[in-house]
């Protein structure tokens, strides 16, 4: 299982820094997240089932885009980090 780094805004939802979630691809680790935070999904879905352009997610330091995308393969005990850009003025 995987490893994933939420970040602080989504910590109200999962009351966690850090989750254990299962899934051979970055695409199942994503699903599981959704099935089991189903208040994230807005997060996790731009409403045509990709992820939304602010969103980006690492595979230990690289980023998931290089490694295949949501077809990424994730080991066991894989880091995934997920970053969400910064906008403002």
């Amino acid at each position: 299982m995987a490893w994933v780094n939420i970040p602080r805004n989504w910590r109200g939802v999962t009351a966690s820094a850090r989750l254990q979630v299962p899934g051979a691809t970055l695409g199942e680790v994503v699903g599981h997240l959704r099935s089991r935070y189903p208040a994230l999904t807005g997060w996790l879905d731009n409403g045509l089932g990709a992820l939304p352009g602010y969103l980006h997610l690492f595979i230990g330091d690289v980023d998931a885009n290089v490694l295949g995308g949501m077809r990424a393969p994730v080991g066991d005990d894989a880091e995934i980090h997920v970053v969400i850009e910064m906008s403002g003025g």
